[in-house]
């Protein structure tokens, strides 16, 4: 993979290479420079700022290197939209990796910079949220299970149909593309989808996993179309974003 080298280039961190001495040193022979610069990225595809980040459970999301970077980044581009992607979802609620809501620190910094769609995996299900606003109450446990409170402002006048200027970000789930698909319990079932960690707020609008799926996204200088697509080709979901001209 030639992946773009405009990340921050400090070794060990906020990316350090975790893992037993036999495997770390042949990536790191293989790697030579472009670790850690390869770990977080971003790129322009039409008029559309990809920004890629690293969410292992081994980065720290409050270092100051790592923010200075992202807010330097987002704020360089004039894109017509903004999309960010990383593994670990901030906002989910499926029950395999609740838990790892690191992520959630840089909200904030997406919030800033008017980022359009977040986009996630892990979860092995389609879950997707009303565009919300998040400001972290505290930090989390580093060595522990990762959960950061914080305050949610919900837009639930956005409805990708009539209502399609969302205030917020979208963060969408994505994990449902081939692996075994968790939680079948929660399929469009949104009693499940409440949790009391975060004071039962109801952020998930839609819940799938009932089928395989995966996402599209058509794209306008005005106008951003999601779908989401199962593995019979039948559309499962859909959203449209507008921006004024």
């Amino acid at each position: 993979m030639y992946l773009p080298l405009n990340g921050p280039a400090k070794p060990g961190d906020p990316t350090p290479i975790v893992g037993a001495e036999d495997r770390v040193k042949p990536f790191q022979k293989l790697a030579g420079p472009r670790y850690p610069r390869m770990a977080n990225y971003s790129f322009d595809y039409g008029d559309a700022h990809f920004l890629c980040l690293d969410s292992n459970v081994y980065i720290d999301s409050t270092n100051a290197d790592l923010q200075k970077w992202i807010d330097s980044d987002l704020a360089a581009t004039n894109a017509r939209w903004k999309f960010v992607a990383y593994h670990h979802p901030a906002f989910n609620v499926g029950t395999v990796h609740y838990r790892e809501q690191h992520m959630r620190m840089l909200s904030p910094l997406f919030e800033k910079h008017g980022v359009d769609v977040c986009l996630n995996g892990h979860e092995h299900v389609y879950q997707r949220c009303v565009p919300l606003r998040f400001q972290p109450g505290g930090t989390y446990n580093r060595s522990g299970d990762r959960r950061v409170p914080g305050t949610f402002t919900c837009d639930r006048k956005f409805d990708g149909k009539q209502n399609t200027r969302p205030e917020g970000v979208l963060y969408i789930t994505t994990g449902a593309g081939g692996a075994g698909l968790y939680n079948p319990d929660f399929d469009n079932n949104p009693e499940k989808w409440l949790h009391p960690d975060d004071n039962n707020v109801d952020y998930v609008t839609r819940f799938i996993s009932s089928t395989h799926s995966f996402t599209v996204f058509d794209m306008t200088a005005d106008e951003l179309i999601m779908t989401q697509i199962g593995e019979e080709g039948q559309t499962l979901d859909q959203i449209r974003l507008t921006k004024s001209a």
